[in-house]
C-alpha cells in the first residue's frame, strides 16, 4: 500500500473527529493548521460562519490558506473553483485598541502586503469581509455587500441565514448551554471556559433562540435552588415571594 508523507500536498477527503464533516485538505495543513472546521470553537465565529456559509452552497474551500509564495502568511478562505481569497476582518484591522498585539497601522500595512501578494501571484478574487460583529444580521450584510455575492450569482431569499448561524455556533457553543442546564451559575461557565461573562451570556442567549438551553437574560426568570429549603424554584421572583 502506498503512502503518503505528512508534508504531502495532495488532497484527501478529511472526517472531522468532532462533527463528522468532511472536506478536502493536504496533509500538509492538517499537520500545520489541524481541522479547521465550523465546529472548533477556538475559531473566530465570523470564521465559522463563513465555514458553514460555504458549506451550505456545496462550495469546496481551504481554510487558513498558506501556498508557498505567501511566505507563512495565512489568508482566511481559499476557494479552489473561483481561485477567490476570502479575508474575515475583524475589529483589529479597522480600530487602533491597547489590547492588540500590533498597532492598526502594521496591521493595515500587513493587509495591503497580502492583498498585492495575492494578486501578483494569480489570485482572481480578493473579499476583504467586515467581520467587526458577531451577529448574523452583520455577517449576512457582509456577504451581501461583497463582491462574493456577485461572483457566487446567489438571491438573498434563497439562502437560509438562520440555520447557517446555527450551525455556526452549535458545536461551539452548545457545550455552553448544556452547563448553563446542569445549573452551572455564570461564574463557573467562565471559570471553565475562560471567556468573559459579555460573552458567555451572549452565547445563552443565541443557545435559548436555538433550544439548546432556557437561558433568559431576565435575571429574576431564572430557575433557582434554595439551599435552606432543599427546594427548587422554577424562577427567583416566585423564590422571593415564597421566602
Amino acid at each position: 500500500m502506498k503512502t503518503n508523507s505528512v508534508y504531502s500536498r495532495k488532497r484527501f477527503d478529511i472526517k472531522c473527529p468532532d462533527c463528522g464533516k468532511i472536506k478536502k485538505t493536504t496533509l500538509s495543513n492538517l499537520r500545520v493548521r489541524g481541522f479547521c472546521c465550523v465546529c472548533n470553537s477556538n475559531t473566530s465565529y465570523p470564521n465559522r460562519f463563513i465555514y458553514s456559509f460555504l458549506n451550505n452552497l456545496n462550495i469546496e474551500y481551504e481554510a487558513e490558506y498558506s501556498p508557498s509564495w505567501a511566505h507563512k502568511k495565512r489568508y482566511d478562505v481559499y476557494i479552489p473553483s473561483l481561485n477567490t481569497i476570502i479575508e474575515n476582518n475583524g475589529m483589529q484591522h479597522y480600530t487602533d485598541k491597547t489590547f492588540y498585539d500590533n498597532t492598526l497601522s502594521d496591521t493595515q500595512r500587513n493587509d495591503r502586503e497580502k492583498m498585492e501578494m495575492a494578486y501578483k501571484n494569480g489570485i482572481a478574487n480578493y473579499i476583504v469581509l467586515d467581520c467587526t460583529e458577531s451577529t448574523v444580521y452583520h455577517m449576512k450584510k457582509s456577504i451581501i455587500g461583497s463582491a462574493l455575492f456577485s461572483i457566487l450569482k446567489l438571491k438573498d431569499k434563497l439562502i437560509d441565514w438562520d440555520s447557517i448561524d446555527m450551525e455556526a455556533r452549535e458545536n461551539a457553543e452548545k457545550h455552553i448551554c448544556i452547563d448553563w442546564e446542569k445549573d452551572y451559575d455564570i461564574d463557573r461557565i467562565i471559570e471553565k471556559y475562560h471567556k468573559k461573562r459579555q460573552a458567555i451570556c451572549k452565547t445563552l442567549k443565541n443557545g435559548a433562540k436555538y433550544g439548546w438551553c432556557s437561558y433568559d437574560s431576565n435575571w429574576n426568570n431564572r430557575p433557582v435552588f434554595c439551599v435552606n429549603f432543599q427546594k427548587r424554584y422554577g424562577a427567583i421572583s416566585n423564590a422571593t415571594c415564597i421566602t
